[in-house]
């Protein structure tokens, strides 16, 4: 499996009107284009890839791709950015 940072950015949509290519301080919406929904399928997959729960109100803080990687990466490694585990 790819490291947090490849997983997400191979997840990220290539659109080519996008000026810059996405970085970590790139936000979702306002500098990928993504919307809503976008942004959850995003949410979903990594969700479901990495067997996490990332709660809607911690969800509504994260803009940035960093934001969104470090959440993912506390997560598994057990800290608290306010993402919760799902136990199988």
């Amino acid at each position: 499996m790819l490291p947090i940072q490849q997983q997400v950015y191979s997840y990220l949509p290539i659109k080519p009107t996008l000026a810059a290519k996405p970085s970590n301080d790139s936000r979702f919406g306002e500098d990928l284009g993504m919307d809503q929904i976008d942004f959850f399928e995003l949410v979903i997959r990594l969700e479901n890839l990495y067997h996490v729960r990332i709660p809607d109100t911690e969800l509504e803080q994260v803009k940035t791709v960093q934001q969104l990687i470090s959440c993912l990466n506390d997560q598994l490694v057990g800290q608290k950015w306010g993402c919760s585990v799902l136990m199988a």
